[in-house]
């Protein structure tokens, strides 16, 4: 498996987690509302201390899953980080292996690189052309 598609499952692992987490939190309101009777009449036989303990566990425990979302986000980097776009030719330069790759294929998740021929390079997987400077174009007769 590459480095690439790695970081692209992960990234997928932690967006899912953060939805969780916000859809815990708030299917959690609404149920505190239409149970507002129940609650109410609950609140009557618990003592001021242990609400308190209890609203600063709940308190807590926003903070710690807030701060676990975003030590995963501070993990994860964007996977077109370690490239470099030309906007002169329009693909993408490994910044490491000084590879290329097709615009197209990358921004979809797929690292497919380009063969070089002698005025073009040329993607292995979608087939698109990137011309080089050398590259003369056929212009027409009258």
């Amino acid at each position: 498996m590459s480095k690439l598609s790695k970081i692209i499952r992960d990234k997928s692992i932690e967006s899912i987690i953060e939805k969780l987490l916000v859809l815990l939190w708030l299917l959690m309101l609404p149920g505190l509302l239409w149970f507002r009777d129940a609650t109410l009449n609950i609140l009557q036989y618990i003592s001021k201390e242990s609400l308190l303990i209890s609203s600063l566990l709940l308190f807590s425990l926003l903070l710690v899953s807030i701060s676990f979302i975003l030590r995963l986000r501070k993990k994860i980097k964007n996977p077109l980080d370690s490239y470099q776009f030309d906007s002169m030719f329009g693909y993408y330069k490994n910044k490491e292996t000084g590879e290329l790759f097709c615009c197209r294929c990358i921004l979809k998740n797929i690292p497919a690189q380009l063969k070089e021929y002698d005025d073009y390079w040329r993607c292995k997987n979608c087939g698109e052309w990137y011309y080089k400077l050398s590259y003369k174009h056929a212009m027409p007769t009258n």
